[in-house]
């Protein structure tokens, strides 16, 4: 059964943080002023069989629909057989979810809150019918999809949970002198699910969910791991600043630049604490080729000689706008 949570029991925020909202508060200190304490953060990993099944009747939903849906995520085969032999019983599934398949299940109002309240929080549903339909349709989902997924789950969870306890605290310590800034108090859930988006990963208010089925990201696990983990403040309070500042300065624009600084950042660290035979996410899957090239170019050239975050985005976007200039 899903939770019925009928009662407000904290404040959740009113809408979702998106995962490129803009900060408004100023670049971090340099690397040498974050302190002992806060340059280390607990991740914990979760998974929650209602979480699986909403995000995947989610997907499944769209999968139903002709209209152009933007970043689709194709069902796996076997998962596309089995709902078409449960196509009946998942029908008040899709019907429940059709006002919202245009909308992120991470930053919608609705999905939101419906995916908080399934990992943990407890408040009203803001939809009745969305869990109302899931419900109904758990024992087939329990009996015929969730055995697959849950194995999937469990797989990544084991090997990221071995990779945190052996790396974690240096990985995140590494994370915060790359970027130099702190980590948050509280402990980051991270939950993991086989259908989150087509990215692979968001990140809330509430938590960060991350694919089990995302074949890069086993590769990439600890990585990813905190590069969604740094989209939580005030890890990332410094990351818009900086680019958007470097950007003006040198006449330029990207709306990628912050996330570009990012990656690269934390491919770093990852880089650092893995060994030097470890290729970056951003690397691995020619992500950096495929946007943002002459930027993650630039960074590779400077990074080095600059020792905080503004002045490492300054010196990259001179860099650009300068090859720029000349071609």
């Amino acid at each position: 059964m899903l939770p019925k949570k009928p009662l407000l029991r904290f404040a959740l925020l009113a809408m979702p943080l998106a995962l490129a909202a803009c900060a408004t508060s100023p670049s971090p200190p340099p690397p040498a002023a974050v302190t002992e304490q806060r340059s280390t953060i607990a991740i914990e990993v979760h998974e929650s069989d209602e979480l699986a099944l909403f995000l995947f009747a989610y997907h499944a939903a769209r999968s139903q629909i002709d209209r152009p849906l933007r970043s689709r995520l194709p069902l796996d085969d076997i998962d596309a057989a089995l709902l078409a032999e449960h196509r009946a019983a998942f029908a008040p599934v899709a019907a429940a979810f059709e006002p919202y398949l245009d909308g992120h299940p991470g930053f919608n109002r609705t999905l939101f809150f419906t995916g908080a309240i399934l990992t943990g929080a407890e408040a009203e549903f803001p939809d009745p019918a969305l869990p109302a339909a899931l419900d109904a349709f758990m024992p087939v989902y329990s009996a015929h999809f969730l055995p697959r997924h849950r194995e999937l789950t469990r797989r990544l969870r084991a090997r990221l949970e071995r990779q945190l306890a052996q790396h974690g605290e240096a990985m995140a310590r590494a994370v915060a002198r790359e970027i130099g800034a702190e980590w948050r108090e509280e402990p980051i859930r991270l939950d993991l699910a086989p259908y989150v988006t087509f990215l692979g990963a968001y990140t809330n208010s509430h938590h960060t969910v991350m694919s089990a089925s995302h074949r890069d990201f086993w590769d990439h696990s600890l990585e990813m791991a905190f590069h969604e983990a740094a989209h939580t403040s005030p890890m990332d309070e410094g990351l818009k600043p900086a680019a958007d500042a470097a950007l003006a300065k040198h006449g330029l624009k990207s709306e990628r630049f912050w996330h570009y600084l990012q990656f690269y950042a934390i491919g770093r660290a990852a880089q650092s604490v893995l060994g030097p035979d470890y290729v970056p996410y951003h690397e691995a899957t020619g992500l950096s080729q495929r946007g943002g090239r002459d930027y993650y170019a630039a960074l590779d050239e400077v990074w080095d000689d600059h020792t905080t975050l503004s002045a490492r985005a300054d010196a990259a976007a001179a860099l650009v706008a300068a090859r720029q200039a000349e071609n």
